[in-house]
């Protein structure tokens, strides 16, 4: 009775509960990811249920309409009334007659696979397609719950009325105290770390700035006499301003990030500066369009596993998973090259290199799926073109 009762848990969290999870877990990605655990017991547990139901409905109806209008063949061998019986039998402390067949609990165990797979994917496409869109701009629903990364975009609720095509950078300037010195920094937004609770833990800024200032004392005149030779034999030092009674010097922080401690934090102010016009728009317009197609071919990838294909290369599970996980590795590759499209053509040259190598290395693994080498001769073939990938990069560097 134990293990009955043990077992209906355990199929009930891995088809009612699991693909919520899944969902959430993989929405709540990024800066937003503490956002997964945020919220009481009760809610949370009312979310994963509902998107883990959204999550079967989503499935059956990719089933359902894959099979009967593209003539669709998933590798299950169940249908409603099996799975009706399973529930039944759970029910009533039964062990299900479905899982004493090889056949069917082998399809059970696939349609399993393939919920998860889609729910996390959904989930993943949902937030995607909310951030791209601004979609969580424009419905409250939607709003993730880290105020803070609202009040670093530039937007009509911070008092700034955007046209279409403006492109803003958001600017910090951080004052910090530490040890009775207070010290300010200056950069570009990179983001706001918080902690489980959504307070402040660190800001990260871009290309830091560190202003420096003097009172025009004798005791300090060593010190400002040393910063101006400083300024002459440095670049990154520069006079920033000098009033009657004091000077300020500007010196370029080395290294590209900057992490402050928020604990250090006096006040921040904050710049919204325009940057770009209408052409901004139009290439971010190509850059969403490109990534919901890239998850969309995703998807399909991710259920091609689970689909019968007359195709002697694709006869079965396991050589539809590797087709499928090397076809994501080179996808992924070529992702990344055509967002480097858009960045300075050094940037872009770069990536194009070492990209068409890393995608060559891995399109040699097709050799196997195709049948034109066994699984020796391509793993051979592979670490080969690993090797020289490797010499050919370790040589530009």
């Amino acid at each position: 009775m134990n293990f009955t009762i043990a077992l209906n848990t355990i199929i009930y969290v891995m088809v009612f509960l699991f693909p919520g999870i899944l969902f959430r877990k993989f929405y709540y990605t990024g800066k937003f990811s503490n956002q997964f655990n945020h919220g009481n017991l009760l809610e949370r547990f009312l979310w994963i249920l509902f998107l883990s139901i959204v999550s079967l409905v989503l499935s059956g109806f990719i089933i359902y309409y894959a099979t009967d209008y593209f003539s669709v063949e998933f590798i299950h061998n169940i249908d409603f009334r099996t799975v009706s019986k399973i529930f039944e039998s759970l029910a009533t402390n039964k062990y299900p007659d479905a899982f004493t067949n090889e056949v069917q609990l082998t399809s059970i165990g696939a349609v399993v696979l393939l919920i998860w797979i889609l729910s996390a994917i959904s989930g993943l496409f949902s937030y995607y397609f909310v951030t791209l869109f601004n979609l969580d701009h424009v419905f409250s629903a939607l709003r993730f719950n880290n105020d803070w990364h609202y009040i670093g975009i530039a937007s009509k609720e911070n008092g700034i009325n955007r046209k279409w095509g403006d492109n803003f950078r958001t600017y910090l300037d951080v004052l910090s105290s530490k040890k009775d010195k207070e010290e300010l920094y200056r950069g570009r937004l990179k983001q706001f770390v918080l902690d489980k609770d959504n307070k402040i833990e660190h800001i990260v800024i871009e290309s830091p700035l560190k202003f420096i200032s003097f009172d025009k004392t004798p005791e300090n005149q060593i010190k400002i006499d040393a910063l101006h030779e400083a300024c002459v034999s440095t670049p990154s030092f520069v006079v920033h301003k000098e009033f009657i009674d004091k000077i300020v010097f500007k010196k370029e922080i080395e290294g590209k990030i900057f992490v402050l401690p928020y604990e250090n934090v006096v006040n921040i102010n904050i710049t919204y500066l325009k940057i770009s016009n209408s052409f901004f728009h139009v290439k971010l317009a190509i850059v969403r369009f490109t990534l919901i197609f890239f998850y969309i071919i995703l998807l399909g990838l991710a259920i091609f596993p689970m689909v019968k294909v007359p195709i002697k290369y694709f006869d079965t599970f396991l050589e539809r998973a590797f087709f499928t996980i090397v076809s994501i590795f080179i996808l992924t590759i070529f992702l990344d090259l055509f967002k480097s499209f858009f960045q300075v053509k050094s940037v872009f040259y770069k990536k194009l290199k070492e990209n068409i190598i890393f995608a060559a290395m891995f399109s040699t693994l097709y050799l196997y799926v195709f049948e034109f080498a066994n699984g020796w001769v391509t793993a051979v073939v592979f670490f080969i073109a690993f090797i020289c990938a490797g010499v050919f990069l370790q040589q530009k560097k």
